[in-house]
């Protein structure tokens, strides 16, 4: 292998694993144990058995990273070490192979470096080294990287040879079994061909061949998924609400999110109105535009193609998706940014005479991303200690969890934004209490904003409570999530229930949450637990007393 794509990976795992290392003492939380599954494969056939079967992901087939969770199961068992170690691995190759790739399509060897380093530092990267789920966007990014370097090679290649086509289709393969959005794929060929220099005309017969393949190959998944595996892609709920407006609007919100994390938005769009915020959006784009323009003259006319390929690969990624706005989606797509950003660096900083000013000011923000980054990871570890007490609270309470269906109040959606018990709390539930089919039915959630928050009871009458957070909000299930506490009410009636949020910052900004619940007396027969900030309690209403 050559020492610079070498040198790109060294880098790669380096800067990663430094940026994101604390992640590897996270524990099992959120959708973790509905993702992973929660029994131990006793057998290889198990262990590949998602790859010719269903499993509980529904019209999400990706069997690739389902395989990987087996095998880890297999022979780790329940330990969240090597799930974390192997998520963390996965995503340490991508920079490597975003510089590799960068390097191909013509850009520096400096330019391909600071793509990747940009890459692995990305604050909007957060639940790609975190979060279990995530290792699917992990794994299908190599597997579309190394095909589109393996796709250079062969375009760029005097002769083409059996050999290389097969290994190229195997690689698509891969790809699609890691997730669908590898389909795109499949207008790669014809960019490249649109804006290559280098691409040999005179094996375009061989070219035809395989992107027919391709094409087939395909199909043959997609038939393959359809009628054997029973899991029909277009059924996803993305596809049910669609309009053009929210196409439009996803569009937008996916280029900043390509950089920075949900959170980091809302701060700035709370503390501007919107006015001025569109202001400073037209001037910071004003600028860059005519930066753009001084160093766009200065570029050849293979540094062109390489931008104009480089935001062809963003839309060609982020169209798929554009149905629904998921955080994790621009994953892939905003690699593109990375070559971008990685080719105009070097040109302004060769350009220009305050060098060191460059370097300094470079060095600021990379030491502010460490800075970030690290603090979330922090935070991930201090929810994984928050989960583990909880795992442990369920686990003693096993003989008290003996009802079909539970009403969980103050459920922990999240921990000082880290997702907790979000999704998945059926699972786990299940899991802790060695339980079957036990239905979690939690209306009121609960996001913790301090490490010192607590949650209380207040009884009223027979079928009335009331509960106070202390350092934190109360949301409904499925509730807009807020960084940025605010003071507001909500409120819901439905048959069984009836709540009444009032979420208040006091005059030191210290978050108190009330929520007043009346449920209905039939209601009262089920078990029903509130978490307090560490446990899950009882609640026993006046008619147990």
């Amino acid at each position: 292998m050559n020492r610079r794509y070498i040198l790109f990976f060294i880098v790669g795992f380096f800067v990663s694993f430094l940026n994101w290392f604390p992640m590897l003492n996270v524990s099992f939380m959120n959708d973790d144990y509905q993702i992973i599954g929660n029994t131990l494969p006793t057998t290889f056939y198990e262990i590949f058995s998602p790859l010719w079967s269903i499993h509980s992901w529904g019209y999400y087939w990706r069997p690739l990273v389902k395989v990987i969770y087996n095998f880890l199961l297999f022979t780790f068992g329940f330990n969240p070490y090597p799930f974390h170690f192997t998520a963390l691995t996965l995503y340490a190759l991508v920079p490597g192979l975003v510089a590799i790739l960068g390097s191909k399509l013509g850009l520096s060897f400096k330019s391909a470096l600071i793509s990747g380093i940009l890459f692995a530092l990305l604050p909007s990267h957060e639940l790609h080294s975190a979060w279990l789920s995530d290792m699917v966007e992990n794994l299908t990014a190599i597997f579309i990287l190394l095909f589109s370097i393996k796709l250079l090679d062969y375009f760029t290649s005097q002769k083409t040879s059996t050999s290389n086509i097969l290994f190229i289709l195997v690689l698509f393969l891969f790809a699609l079994l890691s997730k669908e959005i590898a389909f795109a794929l499949l207008g790669l060929p014809l960019v490249k061909m649109i804006f290559s220099r280098k691409y040999n005309y005179e094996n375009l017969k061989g070219n035809i061949y395989l992107y027919v393949s391709l094409i087939f190959l395909f199909l043959f998944y997609l038939l393959y998924r359809i009628v054997i595996i029973e899991s029909n892609p277009f059924q996803a709920v993305h596809f049910q609400s669609t309009s053009i407006i929210g196409v439009i609007k996803n569009f937008l919100l996916y280029i900043p999110i390509s950089f920075v994390s949900p959170d980091l938005l809302e701060i700035i769009f709370y503390n501007w109105n919107l006015w001025t915020l569109i202001l400073i959006l037209i001037i910071a784009l004003s600028f860059f535009v005519m930066i753009a323009k001084v160093y766009y003259r200065k570029l050849s006319s293979n540094e062109i193609r390489i931008v104009y390929f480089s935001l062809t690969w963003f839309v060609l990624f982020i169209v798929p998706v554009l149905p629904a706005f998921m955080r994790w989606y621009s994953f892939i797509a905003s690699i593109g940014f990375t070559w971008i950003i990685g080719l105009f660096g070097e040109k302004i900083y060769t350009s220009i005479n305050s060098k060191k000013l460059l370097t300094g000011s470079a060095s600021v923000i990379v030491l502010l991303l460490f800075y970030y980054n690290l603090q979330t990871s922090f935070n991930w570890v201090e929810a994984g200690e928050k989960m583990n007490r909880i795992a442990a609270n369920i686990r003693q309470n096993q003989n008290s969890i003996d009802a079909d269906t539970i009403y969980v109040w103050g459920m922990p959606d999240k921990y000082k934004r880290v997702p907790m018990m979000k999704l998945g709390a059926q699972q786990t539930f299940e899991f802790l209490s060695e339980k079957k089919n036990i239905e979690i039915i939690s209306p009121l959630r609960t996001e913790i904003a301090l490490a010192e928050s607590q949650i209380h009871l207040v009884k009223d009458s027979t079928h009335r409570f009331q509960l106070i957070c202390e350092g934190g909000r109360f949301l409904l299930e499925g509730g807009r999530s807020r960084n940025v506490l605010i003071n507001e009410t909500i409120d819901i009636s439905q048959e069984h229930f009836q709540i009444n949020i009032s979420n208040k910052l006091d005059e030191t900004k210290y978050p108190v949450a009330k929520a007043y619940i009346i449920v209905s007396k039939n209601m009262t027969k089920h078990l029903h637990l509130f978490y307090d900030g560490s446990d899950f309690r009882k609640i026993k209403f006046n008619t147990e007393d």
